[in-house]
């Protein structure tokens, strides 16, 4: 959840608007807008995940489960973004980088689980990722990424 928020920051901040050294979408040649999402989602996750609050107290996982809506409204706009990066290319990205993002905007893309793997080894962490899909989903969608209505 803490990466759906830097995600959020990312999309919506215009350049303007950055604080200190932050990255924005701008920076990319992609326009900042505020994604459609529940008026909720942004205060549940400033209150619960990032700031020492009394109200942090009445969530739990039982009570007040994470809405599936947080990740479900980035998924479109991050579909978008990568589809944007590998049209402009270089130097937003470079043929060495290119495959990957092409991979994971095909595992996003398609109705299935999306599974990331990045290989420990005795040296230490593997360069890269790997991206795979796991089953196909009934929703077309991930379990957090269901189509995202903002009325709900």
């Amino acid at each position: 959840m803490g990466h759906a928020r830097a995600l959020y920051d990312f999309f919506e901040t215009p350049a303007a608007r950055r604080k200190h050294d932050d990255a924005v979408s701008e920076d990319f040649g992609f326009p900042a807008r505020p994604i459609d999402r529940p008026d909720d989602d942004r205060t549940r996750l400033n209150k619960q995940l990032f700031h020492i609050t009394y109200s942090r107290l009445r969530y739990n996982e039982t009570r007040k489960p994470w809405p599936d809506t947080i990740l479900a409204c980035l998924h479109d706009r991050c579909v978008e973004f990568i589809q944007h990066l590998l049209v402009h290319g270089a130097p937003l990205v470079g043929p060495d980088d290119a495959p990957t993002w092409q991979a994971l905007l095909d595992r996003l893309t398609s109705g299935h689980q999306l599974l990331i793997a990045r290989p420990f080894l005795p040296t230490g962490v593997a360069p890269g990722y790997h991206f795979d899909t796991g089953a196909k989903l009934e929703s077309g969608r991930s379990e957090l990424t269901r189509p995202c209505i903002a009325s709900q």
